[in-house]
């Protein structure tokens, strides 16, 4: 199996790995490589404040006034967390969970108390109307293939911190669901009683 046109022996000794959260640069025409890929936050985690929220995949960056956005779902499996930045290339730190899939983190909940089945889940943050949101997608019908896309309202703190937000079924509305009628089980973030 070849990967990175290097053979998995290759891929598994060199330095620092070619796996994990990388940058290159690009010349004009977007297609020729001016700079070998480098690192832009530890792929070896140990020691570093990545350790618990390591990248996984489906990467995505934001420019905020004079701070990069690095936003990543890790390996936890469940959230989308971020790092910070002055600079688009080094010096990330990890900032924190954004979201997660099942509430896990958010006011000190455990995995074991998660309030929805868990899974992957990608997005990013987008300004929408002076307002900041997270689009990302959860599951339902108990299955990692069937997501639904979700969005909540976060803020962006002056010290550029993003706080955990709630999962909700009602992200882009002004409120919550109307508790009256019927309302089909797969829109249902959290059924609470």
């Amino acid at each position: 199996m070849a990967m990175f046109e290097k053979s998995r022996e290759e891929i598994l000794t060199t330095d620092c790995s070619v796996m994990g959260a990388c940058m290159v640069v690009v010349e004009d025409d977007m297609l020729t490589v001016k700079e070998e890929a480098k690192h832009i936050i530890p792929y070896n985690i140990k020691g570093t404040s990545f350790k618990a929220h390591p990248f996984f995949e489906a990467s995505s960056m934001r420019k905020v006034k004079d701070t990069y956005y690095f936003i990543y779902s890790s390996k936890q499996n469940h959230e989308l967390c971020y790092a910070t930045s002055k600079y688009p290339d080094r010096d990330f730190v990890f900032g924190g969970t954004i979201i997660s899939n099942g509430d896990i983190g958010l006011n000190g909940r455990s995995e074991s108390e998660r309030l929805n089945m868990t899974g992957t889940t990608h997005g990013s943050i987008e300004c929408i109307n002076c307002q900041w949101y997270v689009f990302y997608h959860r599951l339902t019908h108990k299955s990692d293939y069937s997501r639904q896309a979700c969005a909540e309202k976060i803020n962006i703190e002056e010290d550029s911190s993003i706080k955990q937000v709630e999962m909700t079924s009602c992200g882009l509305n002004n409120g919550f669901l109307i508790a009256k009628g019927e309302y089909p089980a797969a829109i249902a973030c959290n059924i609470k009683h």
